[in-house]
């Protein structure tokens, strides 16, 4: 005669796991399946290899019965990744007899563990909690890396962004040196004589290509065969020496208009002599 199973501790029992079972689809977890070996006093009986979650408690319940098991133990898997994801041992489930020491001692480890019992959060639900709480402290650790990596790489863009402010600004000096030489370059060797016997005549003397840095002269000089032009170019000098960059520039450019065409002379002359500039 087969013994009568503890119909009210299996219930309760049961009705623990299914809230596991319907913590999985929260957790994202829909392919599973479940496996459960009975026992009778120690000894292994049928068991379920691969049970379907939907109908947990109704074939828990008839394999128990039929198998006269006083233990249960039960393991959900992952069928995707193959890995345990709740696991419960239920004993004491007949009214006649005891479990065997085995069974008790794998329950009390249960117990002991606070993961499983009645009236406590279930196996699936603490290991997600601890699940969330490990992803929670990877995150933040992965913020606080990207954060620095982020400080860095800011750090070395205003680097680079003033090094290219100063580069830029120094290649713009540069070119606006080069321009205005050129210019200067291009205007002292009509202008270089207009310098004689001043402190820029060195310095005219080199950009028109008649010395060195030194002084030295690049050939040797002409007599001079006109004491009028030469006492000209004196007053010039003098005068040059009054005006402004701006100024000498505009004499410059005059002088190559006369250079190039003789006549401008007499016409910039009738120019400045038939419109005189009022007096104030």
């Amino acid at each position: 005669m087969k013994a009568n199973y503890n119909r009210r501790r299996l219930t309760a029992m049961l009705a623990g796991i299914q809230k596991s079972i319907d913590m999985f689809a929260a957790q994202g977890i829909d392919n599973v399946h479940f496996t459960a070996q009975f026992l009778k006093h120690g000894k292994k009986q049928n068991g379920i290899l691969r049970g379907d979650p939907h109908n947990f408690q109704a074939q828990i319940r008839t394999y128990v019965q039929s198998e006269e098991a006083d233990t249960v133990k039960i393991e959900f898997v992952d069928e995707t990744t193959g890995k345990t994801i709740y696991n419960k041992v239920l004993t004491e489930l007949q009214l006649a007899g005891s479990a065997n020491i085995e069974s008790k001692q794998a329950e009390g480890q249960s117990n002991d563990s606070g993961l499983g019992g009645e009236g406590g959060l279930g196996e699936a639900q603490v290991n997600a909690l601890v699940d969330k709480r490990v992803e929670a402290r990877e995150r933040e650790s992965e913020y606080q890396r990207t954060r620095k990596e982020l400080e860095e790489l800011q750090r070395k863009y205003d680097q680079l962004e003033n090094d290219y402010d100063e580069v830029e600004e120094t290649l713009k000096a540069k070119k606006e040196t080069e321009y205005y030489m050129g210019i200067i370059g291009a205007a002292f060797p009509g202008l270089a004589p207009l310098f004689a016997g001043t402190p820029l005549a060195q310095a005219a003397n080199f950009l028109a290509g008649t010395s060195d840095l030194n002084g030295s002269a690049l050939s040797a000089p002409k007599e001079s065969t006109n004491p009028e032009a030469d006492s000209l170019v004196g007053m010039m000098s003098e005068f040059c020496q009054r005006l402004s960059t701006q100024q000498i520039s505009a004499i410059h450019l005059l002088f190559m208009a006369f250079e190039k065409d003789e006549t401008n002379i007499q016409r910039a002359l009738q120019t400045i002599t038939s419109n005189p500039p009022p007096f104030n």
